[in-house]
């Protein structure tokens, strides 16, 4: 079963895994997975920049799962609210298939994006502004409007501050 699977890799991983703590030879190598985690998290609560960045990167990358598990219903929902076939019960739903593909498209037009901003120059903190900025916008969008093709562009914005925020 998958449960054995991870505690057999876990195990695994941990005792011979040098970065996990394991197979280090010496005394000056005993740092052990808790020790370089109770560190780890003593550096994350004494340096301010450090625990921003990893507040603001917790909500960002909760924001994209909520947008991973929303983004089919929230379309259904607005494409029913159109009413455009005659019985008003929508159109069928709209092309999941197709919205999907001008997501990835987009994901790689924020990459694309982050590239050309960083050799022009910008800094990637100052590109993770903007692309935080634009994806707060764009989220912002979404659950304001109720229309279809208004929430469709703020998705596919946010789809590529994704892009460039994972470049």
């Amino acid at each position: 079963t998958s449960e054995s699977q991870l505690t057999t890799t876990g195990t695994t991983i941990t005792t011979t895994s040098p970065s996990a703590g394991g197979g280090r030879k010496g005394k000056n190598h005993k740092i052990g997975m808790f020790s370089a985690l109770r560190s780890a998290s003593q550096t994350v609560w004494r340096s301010p920049d450090i625990f921003n960045l990893c507040v603001i990167s917790s909500f960002f990358e909760g924001s994209m799962y909520v947008f991973i598990f929303h983004w089919t219903p929230a379309l259904r929902a607005l494409d029913d609210k159109d009413g455009s076939s005659p019985d008003g019960s929508g159109s069928g739903g709209p092309p999941l298939g197709t919205i999907f593909a001008t997501f990835m498209v987009c994901c790689m037009l924020g990459t694309s994006a982050f590239s050309i901003l960083t050799s022009a120059g910008i800094t990637p903190s100052r590109v993770l502004v903007y692309a935080l900025s634009l994806s707060s916008l764009s989220c912002a969008a979404v659950s304001v409007s109720s229309r279809l093709d208004v929430s469709y562009a703020a998705l596919l914005l946010f789809e590529g501050c994704i892009g460039a925020y994972y470049p």
